[in-house]
């Protein structure tokens, strides 16, 4: 046990999760797009380009030698779940343009970029500020973790707004007419809508219960921080944190300052 140990388990077990975590991610991904937009080619673009994005990151990471730490080791994971947001807003207006009758792929591009383009750049680039805000705080990983989510924030915004446009137009994309959405998911949505607009006052007392429940609620949460809290049941730092326990009576860290010529 102790931080060596546990140090040497993050290393190896962070790069397992990313790699399996980023698999789980991209399929999710494509799933989705698959169901609402219908077009294999845009999900791949839209992943393609995030995926770009992080490889950039992280490669950038290692070549100034920024090492991932325990909260670095979620980066990936986060840019590939905000920034896959960016791609489908430019990809939704394109394949709108398209199925409503636009002459050709290059038209559609451009008419989609000047509607949304603004709005995507605006959007990531308060995303990539809150990111920055991190450095005010005193833990140094989290300083770290807010500086590269504004600088992958930024780049995925700019492949979103360069690299998904081109890609629009160098790979066709099938025209469906009659729109993308399915019909029941339209429906579950103008539904919602309705209810909403014809029962104004108790949509209002669903709110109220909601916010006055989680106002009651909102300072039973237990704020502590051990080794559980960082790992799964049954993973290493536990097993070991739990044999401390039962055979030493538990492990603290203990700091030793040496003064003189060491």
């Amino acid at each position: 046990g102790g931080a060596p140990f546990v140090g040497s388990y993050i290393v190896h077990t962070t790069r397992e999760d990313i790699l399996r975590l980023s698999l789980i991610s991209g399929c999710a991904i494509i799933f989705i797009l698959i169901l609402t937009a219908r077009s294999l080619t845009g999900a791949l673009i839209a992943l393609s380009s995030v995926g770009i994005g992080i490889l950039w990151v992280v490669g950038l990471m290692g070549v100034v030698g920024v090492p991932l730490t325990l909260v670095s080791s979620s980066l990936p994971m986060l840019l590939l779940a905000l920034g896959s947001a960016y791609s489908i807003h430019i990809l939704v207006r394109v394949f709108a343009h398209l199925d409503s009758g636009a002459v050709d792929r290059l038209t559609a591009v451009r008419e989609a970029v000047r509607e949304v383009g603004p709005p995507i750049f605006i959007a990531g680039l308060t995303s990539a500020l809150a990111f920055l805000s991190f450095v005010a705080m005193d833990i140094a990983p989290m300083r770290s973790f807010g500086v590269w989510m504004f600088i992958g924030t930024l780049i995925i915004v700019f492949l979103a707004l360069v690299v998904v446009p081109a890609a629009c137009v160098l790979f066709p994309l099938p025209v469906r007419e009659g729109g993308r959405t399915p019909p029941w998911a339209l429906r579950s949505m103008i539904g919602g809508a309705y209810m909403v607009i014809r029962r104004p006052w108790l949509t209002a007392v669903g709110i109220g219960v909601l916010v006055g429940g989680s106002w009651v609620y909102m300072g039973e949460g237990k704020t502590h921080m051990t080794m559980r809290d960082f790992f799964l049941e049954g993973s290493e730092p536990v097993l070991a944190e739990d044999f401390l326990e039962d055979h030493l009576g538990g492990s603290v860290y203990m700091q030793i300052q040496v003064t003189g010529d060491i």
